[in-house]
């Protein structure tokens, strides 16, 4: 007598499950990109597939990724002023 309140269970969740997959958007066309905002100069670059820049990447380009860590690092053995 158990199985049955399961197999009614496990139906109407996969009932669910196939209501909630009809609802959804269909799937973009393409490769993902996104803008971000570049960590140096403020600038905006798209990242991702098909970019030449991964999907996290958080600098427009090598140049600013050096400098900026660059720049972290030369600040971080200064004495701070007080």
């Amino acid at each position: 007598m158990a199985e049955a309140p399961i197999a009614y269970t496990l139906m109407r969740i996969a009932n669910m499950l196939e209501e909630i997959l009809r609802r959804l958007p269909p799937p973009k066309e393409g490769p993902l990109q996104i803008e971000v905002e570049c960590a140096h100069c403020g600038n905006f670059f798209k990242a991702g597939a098909g970019t030449g820049r991964r999907i996290d990447a958080s600098f427009c380009c090598d140049e600013h990724r050096v400098r900026y860590h660059s720049l972290k690092r030369s600040e971080a053995g200064r004495p701070r002023e007080i």
